[in-house]
């Protein structure tokens, strides 16, 4: 980006002649076209990776609007995963909380969804592709087994005790 500053600075303060400044123009012109060729290619992206997470978020239970606020989409995703809060507060760390609410959060969305660690390594590195696969595939979302769980086991324990006295 520096060279293109450069180039246009210099073109500005050189270019005299027409031939110079249709040059000059053209450049400054290519330079605004290929930043807006990276902006489109980014929406899309982008729109491609709602559709994925609306759909995953139908699936896990979640209303499908969740996956388009920025924050609480990745607040939602660990909930879908089986981690509490206190994962989501961890990616706020910068850098190394990120990585690991990542890796966590993917080890955790697949193991929810009846898949692997080789799918989890495929969240990890292309989730978009990934998220739409688990969103229109045919996998199931079988829920946070740990917190369902240990509450349903804790209170039919509970309640046979109950029952016992």
């Amino acid at each position: 980006m520096e060279f293109f500053a450069k180039t246009l600075s210099l073109c500005s303060e050189y270019a005299k002649g027409s031939l110079e400044r249709q040059l000059c123009d053209q450049l400054g012109d290519g330079f605004v076209g290929f930043i807006l060729g990276i902006a489109i290619v980014l929406l899309v992206i982008y729109g491609v990776t709602i559709i994925g997470m609306w759909k995953l978020f139908k699936k896990a239970g979640y209303a499908g609007w969740k996956s388009i606020i920025p924050i609480y989409n990745m607040y939602i995703y660990t909930e879908i995963s089986g981690y509490n809060g206190w994962m989501f507060l961890l990616s706020l760390i910068p850098f190394v909380g990120v990585i690991i609410w990542a890796i966590m959060t993917s080890l955790g969305i697949a193991k929810n969804f009846g898949k692997g660690t080789g799918f989890a390594i495929g969240l990890i590195l292309l989730s978009t592709i990934f998220e739409l696969i688990l969103g229109f595939g045919s996998a199931t979302y079988k829920g946070a087994k740990s917190s369902a769980g240990s509450s349903n086991s804790g209170s039919a324990k509970k309640d046979s005790w109950v029952e016992g006295k």
